[in-house]
């Protein structure tokens, strides 16, 4: 059997809207499996350390797998660094990203698919999993519907700033 290995840049974009921009940014890893028409790639880690994960921030990696197929699906799962915010020396209570689309550009294909976070938080150890998105609807939809509460909340605290 013939094993040609090919090269993907993982480019992952963190929302940056009200929720996350309230969480602010948290440290850890960010691990992919990609899955195409012809297998599926090992579980690979993006980046060589921890990486420190800010709202709207864009973030590009290299991953190689074996020959796979054009990219269907893929499995994202984020695992929390402990870190002390260094103002307040307290520990993040609820760590988590919130990621908005990831975009796999494989060299040897020339091809480029879109996967859509649609806003979901993802805490430490949580998998998600994002079909490819070839209607565009992530960046028709890049940004969660804010409830009223969180609408108010906002408007509530922006008449204290003012005040």
């Amino acid at each position: 059997m013939c094993w040609t290995e090919v090269t993907h840049v993982v480019k992952v974009v963190i929302a940056d809207h009200q929720i996350s921009g309230k969480r602010g940014g948290d440290a850890g890893r960010l691990f992919i499996t990609l899955f195409g028409s012809l297998g599926s790639s090992s579980r690979s880690r993006l980046g060589d350390e921890e990486v420190w994960f800010e709202p709207g921030q864009e973030l590009s990696f290299s991953v190689a797998s074996p020959e796979i197929g054009g990219i269907e699906e893929i499995l994202v799962q984020w695992e929390h660094k402990e870190v002390k915010d260094s103002e307040t020396e307290q520990l993040h209570s609820q760590p988590r990203i919130i990621i908005d689309r990831v975009v796999v550009r494989t060299l040897e294909h020339r091809a480029t698919a879109s996967f859509c976070g649609r806003g979901r938080e993802l805490a430490s150890g949580e998998k998600a999993l994002m079909r490819r998105d070839d209607n565009g609807e992530c960046s028709e939809r890049s940004q969660p519907k804010a409830s009223r509460s969180q609408l108010n909340s906002l408007f509530d605290s922006r008449l204290e700033k003012n005040a």
